[in-house]
């Protein structure tokens, strides 16, 4: 039960962080791919939850480790003065 709370608040959390990052990014292409990165883990978080297809625990760190790199990118280069 922890572990499925936990999973919701960080999805809550990074969503939070996705749509900051949306409004105060100034390059399309890391807007969206912020969001379809969201959107991945969004369905991998669920997909666990329901278990409806069998993945590898691993898959989980892709779209994280996405979201993690274009954050950094997006903080770094991408924001309007």
């Amino acid at each position: 039960m922890w572990w499925g709370l936990i999973d919701s608040v960080m999805l809550i959390v990074s969503l939070v962080a996705v749509l900051w990052a949306f409004r105060n990014s100034s390059i399309a292409w890391v807007k969206i791919a912020l969001s379809v990165s969201w959107l991945f883990l969004a369905a991998i978080i669920l997909n666990e939850k329901l278990e409806a297809v069998h993945l590898a625990e691993a898959w989980i760190y892709v779209p994280a480790l996405s979201l993690i790199i274009l954050h950094l990118y997006n903080r770094r280069y991408c924001q309007c003065d």
